[in-house]
């Protein structure tokens, strides 16, 4: 036998990315999507159209998540106090010199000419999670780790 028989008989395959999850687990619950409400915002000193943003998740302190929001709403102090949707199994991110913390949940139009914030329902508690009941029972699915998050396009 060759070198290359030998290594093609010996590598063993590789798990998919999903290999712990239930394989029934919905895509959506893998995310964990919490209710938070914008204490504080201000420009990036680097980046044109970033804020940095102070998030209150219910938390021991607020987070700090960086969003793409300048063009959307020029006027930072509209955002304050509202209640957003907060992704927050992501792994932080650098940007500039502004560690985020999770991700702001917005939607869009098709050519992402309009930007909005997603509004949680109005009885929403900061620091809820987010549920899908249309799923069935939510709480036997767990949240994916910030890691697996990162290596999975969902």
């Amino acid at each position: 036998k060759t070198d290359n028989e030998i290594k093609k008989k010996d590598t063993k395959p590789s798990k998919p990315v999903a290999a712990d999850a239930a394989a029934d687990q919905p895509l959506i619950t893998m995310l964990d999507i919490r209710v938070g409400r914008i204490v504080s915002i201000e420009k990036h000193p680097e980046k044109d159209k970033i804020y940095c943003e102070q998030i209150e998740l219910g938390e021991e302190k607020p987070r700090s998540i960086a969003s793409g929001l300048v063009e959307f709403y020029p006027e930072p102090s509209v955002l304050v106090d509202r209640k957003v949707l907060v992704l927050c199994n992501l792994k932080p991110r650098k940007m500039g010199n502004f560690m985020s913390n999770g991700m702001v949940l917005c939607a869009s139009n098709p050519d992402k000419s309009k930007v909005e914030v997603v509004d949680p329902p109005e009885a929403a508690q900061v620091g809820d999670k987010v549920s899908f009941p249309t799923l069935g029972d939510n709480s036997k699915y767990e949240a994916w780790a910030p890691s697996k998050v990162a290596k999975k396009k969902i």
